[in-house]
């Protein structure tokens, strides 16, 4: 059972990551082993990949080769599952009452970039070789399965999931508010107004906290404001939808079950 977000007073920011899987906004930084990306894997795939495209199609030999590179991908699969669920374990067990996420469309990142021509048809560069690498390494780090996971346990131990607006989380400075892509510059944070300066994933993930932290008050207050209404129009009856709640993780019903 979730607390009550009345009672919800301590929260985490995560901010997910490629170079490191997860920044915490207490300063704490999860490694991402890029478990299908590193370079003696890929070299590894690639040679599997190679073998089964060099024998006959139809033949045992072939059969036997895209067995193997199968097996190699379920292996990785497997590594992956497995530090997903001790990652999220990491998190959720920490001592918080509401985990606040990023609310990522993954899908959305990914999709290729929108085809470029000139005015005579030709087609021009637009950056789709480049993104590939990008949309490899999100693949590679499975954002989405590691947010589902840490969805699924943080129900299990009455914590509360708070999904954020990602949009220049890491842009803005913590300081004076400023926000503009030339405050960041790779993992240096330094605002072009103020001077403020910090870890650009750490601030992130603060950024993400804070504005977690704003939605559960906010909710609450909506939600002890229609408390207090439903009592006086009905003081007998209680209602379902006066109750305190875990609204936040509603999106969530799968896990439950």
């Amino acid at each position: 059972m979730a607390k009550p977000l009345a009672e919800v007073k301590k929260v985490i920011g995560c901010d997910l990551g490629i170079t490191k899987l997860v920044h915490l906004s207490d300063r704490h930084q999860i490694d991402n082993p890029k478990f299908s990306t590193n370079k003696k894997t890929r070299h590894l795939l690639k040679i599997r990949q190679k073998s089964v495209s060099r024998k006959a199609k139809g033949s045992n030999n072939r059969k036997k080769a895209a067995q193997k590179l199968g097996r190699l991908h379920k292996r990785i699969a497997d590594k992956r599952q497995a530090y997903q669920w001790k990652v999220a374990n990491q998190i959720v067990s920490r001592n918080v009452d509401g985990i606040a996420l990023e609310d990522l469309n993954v899908s959305g990142m990914m999709k290729r970039c929108r085809v470029k021509t000139d005015n005579r048809g030709r087609f021009m560069p637009n950056g789709q070789s480049r993104k590939k690498g990008l949309n490899r390494a999100i693949a590679d780090a499975g954002w989405s399965d590691l947010i589902l996971k840490i969805e699924y346990l943080a129900v299990k131990q009455g914590k509360v999931v708070i999904k954020v607006n990602p949009q220049n989380s890491s842009r803005e400075c913590r300081s004076c508010g400023h926000i503009h892509a030339s405050n960041r510059n790779r993992e240096k944070f330094i605002c072009t107004e103020c001077g403020y300066h910090e870890h650009a994933d750490i601030g992130a993930a603060k950024t993400i906290r804070d504005r977690g932290l704003e939605i559960v008050r906010r909710d609450s207050a909506k939600l002890g404001a229609r408390h207090l209404n439903a009592q006086k129009i009905s003081p007998r009856s209680k209602s379902k939808r006066s109750e305190f709640g875990n609204l936040i993780n509603q999106d969530i019903k799968a896990a439950k079950s």
